[in-house]
């Protein structure tokens, strides 16, 4: 490239690079500064350079990665992680950039997180999880992202508070569903010794109980739930897990009956007994 035509491109991408990103030269200045500025060019000028993609925060304990992903940029965590950062750090709070992610509802956010190497089950100072911020910030997309790569549906927090539980006493109808498709025990108790259907009764949350009951008293696995409900990808989830389609509720209905009543076809596709059906032995 000519050097005229090089120093025009230069100045269009100085320009366009936002404000305090830049010092008075035109030179990207912190890591921090850049990724709060949402400025892509900067982040990824400041990385070549060798900027610490971990430097914390002096007053809050926040890194790069941690306000990235809670601002939902894709865009700068696709790059911290390229350049070796950290997720497992934590801030002043004890809250990752997976936790932060989680309670501002970035389920994309969430998933690149896992995918790069955070874990689900670290909690912060309270004993929550990323999956309790998740469900407590009301955000499904989040709580389907952790819940779908591994995230414990039954972590509680120091209060022996589960997910199920903050979502019954949040009247979350959508959030409880999700965890009870992911395996939420219906039957654990907090600390002061309730269920989440004593949580949902106590609270005159009708429509909680009604979803609640099947499991505590019908023996509904969540393998039955998702196949009454279609969710293909919950029941592909639970088959690969080795969940057995032949197991019975206490009416001695199976997954795929459930799936059969409520007029699921794909559910029946995936649950039909002939798939998993023994081959039998010829005789000798």
């Amino acid at each position: 490239m000519r050097p005229k035509a090089l120093w025009g491109g230069l100045a269009i991408l100085m320009w366009a690079v936002p404000g305090r990103t830049q010092d008075d030269a035109g030179a990207c200045t912190t890591l921090m500064d850049a990724v709060s500025d949402s400025s892509e060019a900067c982040v990824e000028a400041l990385l070549k350079k060798g900027a610490d993609p971990d430097a914390k925060d002096t007053g809050t304990g926040m890194t790069p990665l941690m306000m990235a992903a809670q601002e939902g940029d894709a865009a700068a965590v696709r790059a911290l992680l390229k350049a070796g950062a950290r997720p497992e750090l934590s801030d002043n709070n004890g809250e990752t950039a997976l936790f932060l992610a989680a309670r501002a509802g970035k389920g994309r956010i969430a998933a690149m997180l896992v995918g790069g190497g955070a874990k689900t089950a670290t909690a912060d100072f309270s004993g929550a999880t990323p999956l309790m911020a998740a469900v407590q910030s009301g955000s499904t997309a989040a709580e389907r992202a952790l819940l779908s790569r591994g995230a414990d549906p039954n972590a509680p927090d120091q209060s022996k508070t589960t997910p199920l539980m903050a979502a019954v006493s949040g009247g979350d109808a959508a959030s409880a569903r999700l965890l009870l498709l992911y395996g939420a025990n219906a039957d654990l108790k907090d600390g002061a010794g309730k269920t989440a259907l004593e949580i949902a009764r106590d609270q005159s949350r009708e429509v909680l109980a009604r979803l609640l009951l099947p499991f505590v008293r019908e023996g509904m696995t969540p393998l039955m739930f998702a196949a009454r409900e279609g969710d293909a990808a919950v029941i592909r989830y639970w088959l690969k897990r080795g969940a057995a389609p032949g197991a019975k509720d206490a009416r001695g209905r199976t997954a795929y009956d459930y799936a059969a009543a409520a007029r699921r076809a794909e559910a029946m596709a995936l649950l039909d007994p002939k798939r998993f059906a023994k081959p039998k032995r010829g005789k000798r």
